[in-house]
């Protein structure tokens, strides 16, 4: 039945369709949680950076003090 040939084609391109947007929203959703990580190990990164300078800015202060 060509009527049924029609729908049964109808819902197979439906269906490959939704497959398709599916595809695109995961591969979006990894990108975005991969640049999330990125910032949030940069954002680490620059904190343990700020630690550090701290740590000799203030020993070296400390140093200072003590030495006048």
């Amino acid at each position: 039945d060509a009527d049924a040939d029609a729908a049964a084609a109808a819902a197979a391109a439906a269906a490959a369709a939704y497959a398709a947007a599916d595809a695109v929203y995961a591969a979006a959703y990894a990108t975005v949680n991969i640049t999330t990580i990125a910032n949030i190990a940069k954002k680490k990164n620059q904190q343990q950076t700020a630690d550090i300078c701290r740590e000799i800015l203030t020993e070296v202060v400390m140093d200072k003090v003590k030495t006048n």
